[in-house]
């Protein structure tokens, strides 16, 4: 699964899958066969395993009496003729299996037949895995699988279906080598080393292989007639294909000679005679290689939300702003447990979960990244619309955020990834494995492509800023939450991907890369999740200690220069309500009276809900401020200081905060530099 994954980083992109524990099943040397090949020998057959009560006792008696596997299958032929069987096997195994059919004039069908004649078959998909402990075996009544496979599953699936106490076994089957699997010819003769081999094995110490070794013995042990080779043919389409028994005849001397069902029977061991040390087998035949890289991806965001929630940094408005998106790396945390080896527990669910959290996080981050783009351009909108102003800002507000950025686009996740769920379901694990991969790549190619779309979009809008204030000024002054430097960051996960699939020369490199990697892309989402806007915080944060300003905010705010800076830093900050009250309120400090319709104005321009430039303070100096507004009714005008004292120090609160974030930018710091130029000239 490594090498899988390594080998779409050689395409730059991700697919976010998870290390899979299902058994060795593949091809085998069958599909590498060719026309006039000859065959020396056959490792497995794959067999057909049908229930013993699925056969009179008159056929049954033939099938385990038969000294040879030709009769054997001629016996199981004639009795498919008379009443077809439901048949569960591979996904792999059908083309073979239907091939097998034709070359018998037997009738077969996918999924339920409407005749007793026909036989049908069935996909399955047997596995490690918790969720999918399916009763495949008492399922159907016959299964074609190779002899390993079958030995190990029929363990593995022991209990399922089964009375309470009551375990399955490998003699409950009557075994019928049906088309020859793994075969060896003279082209693949320098691989024969695997054809002969014989492992130790008894209940103690792998029973499964020991039900294998006698299973393959129904055939002599790598042995195959000329029956076989005309299947060979026929199953695979290849023509003028002969055989050579010379090497097997040499190996049969040594006591391996052909064995009957019966004989078969009597050397299989029970059930009871288990291969794993745990029930499940969850723990058995395991790596953890990638589980140990886990660690440092657990670390890296861990460390993210103890510095996010440690230092505060989740109050600042770079991060409000970007409301669900600081949190989402608790999606990434799931999706990196899909590569470790945790995930052969429930292969279904953590895939499924690894698509939703997929789904969910790219949701968030578009849909945020599209109010980023709103908010810049309310006012501009406010203008063109005026009639929908309350809508417009409404749909500005934080709550609208909020149900937008993270409550529909969780809800939209779920709908899209119901295909994920009903493939689990309905176990078609083929299309699973298609499935998840492409999506993978769709929802990271959408990705890159709306990130650029929208960087390219606004280099070009600000090109004329680019040329007059520099880089600086566009990525941090013009850009105060940092949206620029995320979007550019979406490139980390594709540069990650080119240099791993540059260096992944071997297995042994792309085993040894996947862990790096997956650390790597970990790391580089986290940095687009909020990372980037933390770790430039945290920079302010030591370099504003280190400096102070010789003058206080307030006393700045005269200089004339300073307030143009000002207000185009709070247009870029989406808070130029605060600096247009300010300056409303600062334009009728002088008087000590305000009138009843200078107040009504203020109050449908900066209080009002959803007016046009509505300032956050606090509901309980909006309910001071009505008071003063219905007292002035009466009276006509007002004391201003009564107003002042009311707004001014929220208002104030607000301003005084985005000030501090205009000190960190290098425009301040051109302005102060000036400023003090100045002074020590007495200009």
């Amino acid at each position: 699964m490594a090498k899988f994954h390594i080998c779409l980083f050689t395409l730059m992109l991700l697919l976010l899958i998870s290390c899979s524990t299902v058994a060795g099943i593949s091809s085998g040397l069958l599909s590498k066969v060719k026309d006039g090949d000859c065959v020396v020998g056959v490792r497995t057959f794959l067999i057909m395993f049908v229930w013993k009560h699925k056969f009179s006792n008159e056929t049954l008696t033939k099938l385990i009496t038969a000294k040879d596997n030709d009769s054997r299958r001629k016996y199981l032929v004639e009795n498919l003729q008379e009443r077809g069987l439901t048949i569960g096997t591979i996904r792999d195994y059908t083309p073979f299996l239907s091939n097998y059919f034709k070359y018998s004039n037997l009738s077969l069908s996918h999924g339920l037949s409407n005749s007793i004649l026909s036989s049908s078959y069935f996909s399955i998909y047997p596995q490690v895995d918790m969720c999918q402990r399916r009763d495949y075996f008492t399922r159907y009544d016959a299964f074609l699988l190779d002899p390993y496979d079958f030995a190990y599953y029929v363990r593995f699936y022991r209990d399922l279906g089964m009375t309470s106490g009551m375990f399955m076994n490998s003699d409950d089957f009557v075994a019928v080598p049906l088309i020859p699997f793994e075969v060896y010819t003279q082209t693949t003769r320098n691989q024969v080393s695997s054809l002969f081999d014989l492992n130790v094995a008894s209940c103690d110490a792998k029973p499964d292989i020991s039900d294998a070794q006698f299973l393959r013995r129904l055939t002599g042990y790598a042995n195959f007639s000329q029956q076989d080779v005309e299947i060979i043919g026929n199953v695979t389409g290849k023509s003028q294909i002969y055989g050579n028994w010379t090497l097997v005849n040499n190996f049969l001397n040594m006591e391996m000679t052909e064995l009957t069902i019966n004989e078969t029977w009597q050397e299989l061991l029970p059930s009871t005679c288990y291969m794993c040390s745990t029930d499940g087998c969850y723990g058995e035949n395991f790596r953890p290689d990638l589980d140990l890289f886990f660690i440092p991806q657990l670390v890296i965001i861990v460390i993210y939300f103890l510095l996010l929630f440690g230092l505060k940094i989740y109050k600042k408005p770079s991060m409000k702003r970007r409301i669900g998106i600081p949190y989402t790396p608790i999606l990434i945390l799931v999706v990196m447990i899909t590569f470790a080896g945790v995930s052969r527990t429930c292969v279904g669910v953590w895939y499924s979960a690894c698509l939703f959290c997929l789904f969910w996080w790219i949701l968030i981050y578009i849909s945020t990244i599209i109010r980023f783009y709103y908010l810049r351009n309310l006012y501009a909108l406010i203008v063109m619309f005026p009639n929908r102003e309350k809508m417009l800002k409404m749909l500005a507000s934080q709550k609208v955020g909020i149900l937008m950025t993270v409550m529909l686009t969780f809800v939209i996740s779920q709908i899209l990834n119901l295909v994920s769920v009903y493939f689990f379901v309905n176990e078609d694990k083929a299309a699973t494995d298609f499935y998840r991969p492409i999506i993978g790549i769709i929802i990271l190619l959408s990705l890159w492509v709306f990130g650029g779309c929208c960087f390219l979009l606004d280099l070009f809008l600000q090109r004329k800023t680019i040329r007059q204030g520099g880089i600086r000024k566009f990525f941090f002054f013009d850009d105060p939450f940092y949206l620029r430097i995320d979007l550019i960051s979406t490139i980390l996960p594709v540069i990650i991907a080119i240099l791993t699939g540059i260096e992944a020369t071997s297995n042994e490199v792309v085993d040894g890369l996947a862990g790096v990697s997956n650390t790597l892309l970990c790391f580089s989402f986290v940095q687009i999740s909020g990372g980037n806007v933390l770790m430039i915080e945290i920079f302010k944060r030591v370099k504003r200690r280190k400096e102070s300003s010789q003058l206080t905010w307030d006393q700045e705010l005269t200089n004339t220069d300073l307030l143009q800076i000002l207000k185009e830093y709070c247009e870029k900050e989406f808070s130029s309500e605060n600096y247009e009250f300010y300056i409303k309120l600062k334009s009728l400090q002088n008087r000590k009276f305000i009138k009843l319709k200078e107040l009504q104005k203020i109050e449908a321009e900066f209080i009002r809900n959803y007016s046009k430039y509505e300032v956050n303070i606090p509901s309980s100096c909006k309910k001071t401020f009505y008071e003063l507004l219905n007292k002035c009714q009466e009276e006509t005008q007002l004391e201003f200081q009564l107003i002042w004292d009311c707004v001014a120090p929220e208002l104030l609160l607000n301003l005084q905060d985005t000030f501090s974030r205009l000190q960190d930018t290098s425009i301040y710091a051109k302005w102060l530099s000036v400023q003090s130029l100045k002074e020590n000239n007495n200009v």
